[in-house]
Order: C-alpha cells, then sequence, then structure tokens
C-alpha cells in the first residue's frame, strides 16, 4: 500500500451537515467578517456539550494518499448529540465566562433550560455585559422551542442569529 501512495491514517470526524447548513453558515460567515473587536466585545458565546459514552471508539483506521484528508470517503460523520453521557453548558464573552454548569439526567428541556441557564445564568451576565449585550446560543432543539423564544424576549435579551450545526464558527468551540 505505500508503494501505491496510500498511508494508514485515522478519519477526518465531522458533524453531518446538509446543503442548507453550508448555505447558512456561508451567508452568517460572510455577515459578520467585518465585525470589530468591539462589536464581538459584547457577545455571551454559549455551548453545551454532551460527553457520551458511545461504540465508536476511532479505533479503525484508513488507507488514503497524503493530502486527501477531507476527501468525502476519507470521513466518518459523527453526530456528537446522540446516546447516553454527560451534558454540561458554558458561556464566553471577552470580559469573562460564566460558571460550567452540568445539567442533571444528562439532557435538559426548554423548562430546565429557561429555569437551570437562562434566568440564573445568562441573564446575570448580560445584565453585567450592558445594553449592548448580545446572547448567541446554537440553535439545538430545547433551545428554539416557544417557551425559551418568549423568555428572551420578555426579558430584551437580544440573541445573535445562529447558524445550526456550525461549531467551527462559536469561539467557545476552540476552548
Amino acid at each position: 500500500m505505500h508503494e501505491g501512495g496510500l498511508f494508514a491514517r485515522w478519519p477526518v470526524v465531522c458533524v453531518p451537515l446538509s446543503p442548507v447548513h453550508v448555505r447558512t453558515q456561508l451567508h452568517w460567515a460572510r455577515e459578520h467578517r467585518s465585525w470589530t473587536p468591539e462589536q464581538c466585545a459584547h457577545a455571551l458565546f454559549t455551548d453545551e456539550s454532551r460527553f457520551n459514552i458511545e461504540n465508536y471508539i476511532r479505533r479503525a483506521m484508513i488507507w488514503r494518499e497524503p493530502g486527501t484528508r477531507y476527501r468525502t470517503p476519507n470521513i466518518v460523520e459523527r453526530d456528537h448529540y446522540r446516546g447516553g453521557g454527560l451534558l454540561v453548558w458554558a458561556g464566553l464573552a471577552t470580559n469573562g465566562r460564566t460558571d460550567l454548569y452540568v445539567f442533571a439526567g444528562g439532557s435538559v428541556t426548554a423548562v430546565g433550560y429557561g429555569d437551570e441557564i437562562l434566568h440564573p445564568l445568562v441573564r446575570a451576565f448580560i445584565d453585567a455585559m450592558g445594553t449592548d449585550a448580545i446572547y448567541m446560543d446554537d440553535n439545538i432543539r430545547p433551545l428554539t422551542v416557544r417557551l425559551v423564544r418568549s423568555y428572551l424576549e420578555s426579558e430584551n435579551i437580544p440573541q445573535m442569529a445562529w447558524p445550526a450545526r456550525s461549531p467551527d464558527l462559536n469561539p467557545i468551540q476552540q476552548v
């Protein structure tokens, strides 16, 4: 295999994206590429992460040519939000961070998100950031329901439009 230019490598693991996801991400990136550091300083970027126990352990290697890492046959799609495990949430801004929150039971509902995250953590952090603050969440299902949106509107918490399945655009994903 080596003589043919193929080498054993780990496959790239990524979140599966539809053409709509790709278009939405590109549109968002183009709209925000001219943001100044001051504009970024007013954003509270948040994310939840699940630490899974799942059956894919990434032990299978693939044979590929050098420079072909991101070609479709060399990628294993993996949806990080499937399976059991531990669910945590945190927020990050230029001027600080929220506390790390661990969801009891490893999942969250819209009611739980409002009671455990929005009211005690997001509201307080946004208030401390000042009048130009904007809240960013990543559009997972419990966060997009009417109850959550109604709370944000009633509390006058401005929300950044965020494309779904866009972890690479979120600064908190790089921490």
